[in-house]
């Protein structure tokens, strides 16, 4: 009997055929049809500019870059006024240029600031030949005694260089606002204006009470030789040891006071012992200034101010130019925020300015 392995076993594949020679007679096949190409979309040519067009590109271009190179020059003009703050010139009459009138503003508080940023402009009156006066525009009710006495400083620098001094006084030309002026040689006064006031202030808080009222205490604690430093603490109680201590300190700057306004106007005082009974702390009007020989002329105003400082320098062609401080890039840039108004501004200046003695030529409306 056969297998069954070998009855069903799989048919052999089927012989391919040996490849023989090629039928050179057989037809050729049909070539294959050409590929199909997608269109080419060649952009439209752009339109040709007109004259016109052509120009005001370039104008607009030329405003470009003309506004960077300003803005690029403004920048490094401002960053220089704030490493040289120099001096700014605003004019208000014009005439001839070597014949110029400097006007320069003393305004508000008088403080160690201000005294600095004035210097420039006391300077370059001083040392510029072009300027054949000074006429100075006091509206202060007078600040620290040193920043007092250091304006007045400058303005007899001016007047050494023999270039003469007209003060016009504002509404306020009092204590402070009078020592700076008193130099000049010739002082003018509006008919409202209040000046005087000569005399020293110190003012020395005192809150030892309120503290004791809350049961707050402050201890301090001296160096054994110094059992006089700071006396006028405001922590801690008020005597008549610490009275006497500041008024031998006021008195002496009191008799400047009354020096500086004797040199000044030594022609209408030659007796220093009726200017000594004016020095007494009162505030006095234009009228009574002038009654009591303080200052020149009680009925003025700016523009005889301008005319008095022209007839000193003897010029015919005066030019009047007012001098002031330019702001700095930093003043610039953060005026803004410091516009904003605010009600109650503390920081550490503030308490600063509490807390510690000041002496004053100040007067304060009393």
């Amino acid at each position: 009997m056969p297998d069954n392995q070998d009855q069903f076993s799989p048919p052999p594949p089927p012989q391919q055929p040996s490849p023989g020679p090629p039928d050179l007679g057989a037809p050729m096949p049909p070539p294959p049809p050409p590929p199909v190409s997608m269109p080419v979309m060649l952009p439209s040519p752009l339109p040709k500019k007109t004259l016109v067009s052509r120009i005001k590109d370039a104008l607009v271009l030329i405003v470009f870059f003309g506004s960077l190179v300003l803005n690029l020059l403004l920048i490094i003009a401002l960053g220089a006024q704030g490493l040289d703050a120099g001096v700014r010139e605003t004019l208000l009459l014009d005439g001839a240029r070597d014949q110029q009138i400097a006007v320069i503003d003393v305004k508000g508080m008088i403080t160690d600031e201000l005294a600095g940023q004035l210097w420039p402009q006391f300077k370059r009156v001083r040392d510029n030949k072009d300027y054949r006066a000074l006429l100075l525009y006091v509206n202060s009710p007078g600040g620290g005694v040193t920043a007092s006495d250091t304006i007045a400083h400058y303005v007899n620098q001016i007047k050494a260089a023999d270039k003469p001094v007209v003060v016009f006084m504002g509404s306020v030309a009092a204590s402070g606002g009078y020592y700076v002026s008193a130099g000049a040689d010739y002082i003018m006064a509006g008919p409202t204006t209040t000046t005087g006031s000569i005399g020293v202030l110190a003012v020395i808080p005192n809150i030892h009470g309120t503290l004791e009222k809350i049961g707050a205490h402050v201890t301090v604690i001296r160096s054994t030789p110094a059992t006089r430093k700071a006396l006028g603490l405001p922590f801690e109680p008020w005597d008549s040891v610490k009275r006497e201590y500041f008024q031998k300190r006021i008195d002496p700057l009191h008799k400047r006071f009354v020096d500086v306004v004797h040199k000044g106007r030594q022609e209408h005082f030659p007796d220093i012992s009726v200017l000594q009974k004016l020095a007494d702390g009162a505030a006095l009007t234009a009228a009574q200034a002038k009654a009591a020989k303080l200052i020149d002329q009680d009925d003025a105003y700016f523009e005889d101010a301008m005319d008095k400082a022209a007839e000193l320098a003897k010029l015919d062609k005066p030019k009047v130019v007012r001098l002031s401080k330019p702001p700095s890039l930093r003043e610039t840039l953060t005026g803004a925020a410091k516009a904003q108004n605010t009600l109650i501004n503390i920081d550490a200046s503030f308490l600063d300015d509490l807390t510690t003695p000041r002496l004053l030529y100040l007067w304060q409306g009393q």
